[in-house]
């Protein structure tokens, strides 16, 4: 696949990214179909130069969906490790729940974690937001 979701998707957790958005390119629109499809349709866009899309974030909330697309700064290199990091939040389901929304999440491009200069991206959890 093309983008990964980030966080511990399995255990109910979604994410949010830290990476510096892209200036201009925060969308928002009324959606029919898979939303977190239509955002990564537009960072596939964006896939060159200075600003080229590595990933978004994402919010739904019942027919209304919107996405920020996100460049490749911020990336963060914590204490305990050598290697640079995609920072997150994390945010229960029920917190999500429980501020209205159908869909939250971070969604990164695999070649960008695998292949980074910096070698393998993996995550760092800057903070955990429950209900």
């Amino acid at each position: 696949t093309v983008f990964k979701p980030l966080g511990d998707v399995n255990a109910s957790w979604h994410a949010i990214c830290g990476l510096v958005p892209i200036p201009a390119e925060a969308h928002a629109a009324l959606v029919t179909q898979d939303a977190a499809a239509t955002c990564a349709d537009k960072c596939l866009s964006l896939s060159t130069g200075t600003q080229a899309c590595v990933a978004f974030n994402i919010q739904a909330k019942g027919d209304l969906a919107a996405c920020q697309l996100l460049h490749e700064e911020g990336l963060v290199e914590p204490a305990d490790s050598i290697a640079k990091k995609v920072p997150i939040f994390e945010v229960s389901a029920t917190k999500m729940t429980s501020m209205g929304l159908s869909s939250l999440g971070c969604y990164a491009k695999t070649g960008f974690l695998a292949a980074h200069p910096k070698g393998p991206l993996d995550t760092f959890v800057v903070r955990e937001v429950i209900a």
